[in-house]
């Protein structure tokens, strides 16, 4: 408990710290020179290159915080004026050094600064691990005393009491809530196998997991630590299927069709005749998040519907494999902090302003073609309309909702802090200046990727939005879990249609189908499937000449990579057998000098589906709709063993009548 108590001196927002400034307008009168500046989510090494060409003063961002955005709108204020604001948005400093043209000046941020971020993050990963063994021993105490519905439903209040007592608590009272209520983060029969599970766990099982070794237990072996009754509970969850019914928004059955309703007939025989279910847990290196399979073992036939629910509605059904159900069992770290935040958050105090409240009646066309930074690029032109000077950090990977769609009230400086303020970010008033900084800018800037890179992965060359390729997605496998994290949450969110966009009754339901329904989704499944990463960060690691064969569809021989490559080949190897709950791969030195290989399958499947779908105040409609893809599939193989990444998707097109 003293690591959960040191969390509380750590936990704190984001203080007002004026900038130790070097920058003295006395000894360097270049620094009043006046200064008109519009960035709108600009990298700081691109902002102050661009402010060194407008004042002939050289600016300099330390490489270490490069790469952090900034929103910085200001006219006819003086350089040094700008640049302290600047610095004060992030909680950075100015150091200065003498040179033959004059003095230079570096944007750089403290190393107490930078230690007390990384620790920060440490300690909510203690606090992450706490949770779980809180979570873990309650529930298993619980449900030895009552049955699992009475246990899920007090699971469910106890996670309505938890939002409930969280209003405005303090942080303290906030790390308290959530260790007596832990067992409230179970929201599913298979949360509390997998909790159970853990709590089962033996010592030296425990040192293993933390190790980053993934453990699979079966319901089958002796001394198992999975409850005993779970294969039992999973056929009669599973024999209760037909039951399932389709409703409108007003309540009314809807139909469900024949397709899909014979795809839930072949889920329920399947599910009786299964022997064992197979409890796969694995703990991220990362984040210290553990995340659980539940299912029966990967075996030929072993398909079933993947049930999906549209806007207001229903069903939908198509083939997806039964065993890939990861969930996170904890919360990540990063997901803790937002958690307390909320928590803690207090009534933002009202502004009293008129300068604030000037509208903004011109649309700005960047907004269209830079999506990433458009909650940027509305608040700077509100700044710029309402005649008020702004500084702020801005970090839009870790605020996926900004490039999707803002609300229309973003027509002045008033609603755009109010939006960001929703999005974790404090804003005030001083003098002049609005200034607005992150309350969770530790994880943030831990994990930031650059606009560059994101650029890369996520659009062409002219502006339009991409499908990642195999290369990018051996490229983002080497970030960390947080960032894969983060960008695969963006991507969800710029593939979102806003609000009355097309169609809307396919459009919107189809999308969020899709990667069900075929179990792809290229960075969601990096981002949840630990052996499909350490598949592409194998891939990632190849040279140009192998990559090339592999997708000419020749297989590359083991043998002929570096020493580490075949590390991280054997070790995706053993992931992904025990991530599916097979046995772990075994072969002596020969058959892996002969057979040990990496291959490129690429396949062109067709998916057909039935979509029952409604929309409020519109009657049910029901649609069959096909689609065809193009796929890669990556798979390692050691004898007569072979273990296959995800599939990921390198294009998609619609044969439905009409298209989606």
């Amino acid at each position: 408990m003293h690591r959960a108590c040191l969390l509380i001196g750590l936990l704190v927002s984001v203080a007002v710290v004026h900038a130790q400034s070097h920058l003295d307008a006395t000894a360097d009168e270049r620094l009043n020179k006046s200064t008109a500046v519009y960035a709108a989510g600009k990298p700081l090494g691109a902002l102050l290159t661009e402010l060194s060409a407008q004042s002939g003063v050289k600016l300099i961002a330390d490489r270490a915080i490069a790469e952090h955005r900034a929103i910085l709108v200001a006219e006819g204020k003086p350089l040094h004026e700008v640049l302290s604001r600047l610095a004060e948005a992030f909680d950075f400093d100015w150091s200065k050094r003498d040179g033959s043209g004059g003095a230079e000046y570096t944007l750089y941020q403290k190393g107490d600064l930078r230690r007390a971020d990384e620790q920060y993050a440490r300690d909510m990963r203690a606090l992450s691990q706490d949770l779980l063994r809180a979570m873990a021993s309650q529930a298993l105490a619980r449900a030895s005393k009552v049955g699992f519905d009475e246990m899920l439903a007090e699971a469910k209040q106890m996670r309505v009491d938890t939002a409930k007592d969280g209003i405005a608590v303090s942080q303290e009272q906030a790390k308290r809530l959530l260790l007596d209520k832990a067992m409230g983060f179970l929201t599913s029969w298979e949360d509390w196998v997998a909790a159970a599970t853990f709590a089962r766990l033996s010592p030296p099982d425990l040192a293993r997991l933390k190790a980053g070794e993934p453990l699979a237990f079966s319901t089958a072996a002796q001394n198992t630590p999975v409850p005993p009754d779970t294969l039992e509970m999973w056929r009669k969850r599973n024999s209760a299927v037909m039951s399932i019914r389709a409703v409108d928004s007003a309540g009314a059955e809807v139909q469900i069709p024949e397709a899909a309703r014979q795809g839930l007939r072949e889920q329920e025989e399947r599910a009786q005749a299964m022997q064992e279910i197979i409890v796969v847990l694995y703990q991220s290196p990362d984040t210290g998040q553990v995340t659980y399979t539940i299912g029966p073992p990967e075996q030929p036939g072993n398909r079933v519907m993947a049930r999906f629910i549209s806007r207001d509605i229903s069903i939908g059904g198509g083939i997806a494999d039964l065993f890939d159900t990861d969930r996170a069992l904890n919360p990540a770290d990063w997901k803790l902090a937002e958690m307390i935040w909320r928590m803690t958050k207090k009534e933002s105090k009202e502004i009293d302003d008129e300068r604030i409240l000037a509208r903004v009646t011109d649309a700005n066309p960047a907004i269209k073609t830079d999506p990433l930074n458009r909650a940027a690029i509305l608040t700077a032109d509100a700044a710029k309309k309402a005649k008020v000077c702004l500084a702020a950090e801005y970090y839009p990977l870790y605020s996926p909702d900004d490039a999707t769609n803002p609300p229309d009230m973003l027509g002045t400086l008033k609603a755009a802090l109010n939006y960001l303020t929703e999005k974790r970010y404090l804003g005030r008033l001083d003098g002049d200046w609005a200034i607005v900084q992150y309350e969770e800018r530790p994880f943030a800037r831990l994990h930031d990727v650059s606009q560059e890179k994101f650029a890369k992965w996520f659009y062409s060359k002219d502006g339009v939005k991409r499908q990642q390729t195999l290369d990018d997605l051996g490229e983002i496998a080497h970030l960390t879990e947080p960032q894969i994290h983060a960008l695969a949450e963006r991507q969800n969110s710029l593939s979102m249609p806003t609000a009355g966009s097309g169609d809307g009754t396919f459009t919107f339901s189809s999308r969020i189908a899709m990667p069900a329904l075929m179990g792809i989704g290229s960075l969601m499944d990096l981002k949840e499937d630990p052996a499909t990463r350490a598949a592409y960060r194998l891939y990632g690691s190849l040279s140009a000449m192998q990559k090339d064969a592999l997708q000419k569809g020749e297989a590359v021989a083991v043998k002929i990579l570096t020493p580490q490559q075949q590390r991280q080949f054997a070790w995706a190897m053993q992931l992904g057998a025990a991530m599916k709950g097979q046995p772990p791969v075994e072969a002596d030195a020969n058959t892996v000098a002969n057979t040990a290989r990496i291959e490129l399958k690429l396949e062109q499947p067709r998916v057909r589906m039935a979509l029952v779908a409604s929309e409020t105040g519109q009657e049910p409609v029901s649609k069959d709709m096909e689609f065809q893809s193009k796929i890669a599939r990556l798979t390692l193989t050691v004898g007569d063993r072979s273990i296959s990444a995800r599939p990921v998707t390198l294009e998609k097109k619609d044969l439905s009548d009409g298209g989606v």
